[in-house]
């Protein structure tokens, strides 16, 4: 079953558009590893990054090197709070399509 992920951004003032530059480089190179379909809009500053991923399996594999991307445009992005950090998202089995 396919899992739709949605993660939210907030770019530190004057860095919005350095991390969509980012972010969609990084999602040009996980639809061709891992077959997903990726989207990004822009809200009030805010970035929204939502990725629809054909199994389960291949969210696990992506996890590491969306990970490690996180970490390169972490200095740009504010924090949501101390638990939730740079990011803020949900994911779940996608039941309409």
């Amino acid at each position: 079953m396919k899992v739709l992920s949605i993660v939210r951004f907030k770019p530190k003032p004057n860095h919005l558009e350095d991390v969509i530059k980012e972010l969609r480089s990084h999602n040009q190179r996980c639809r061709r590893q891992f077959n997903q379909q990726h989207f990004l809009s822009e809200v009030d500053g805010e970035i929204y990054l939502v990725k629809i991923s054909p199994s389960i399996e291949k969210i696990s594999e992506d996890q590491e090197v969306s990970l490690a991307h996180l970490d390169t445009i972490r200095p740009r992005l504010e924090e949501w709070s101390d638990e939730e950090q740079h990011t803020r998202s949900i994911s779940g089995m996608l039941i309409d399509e």
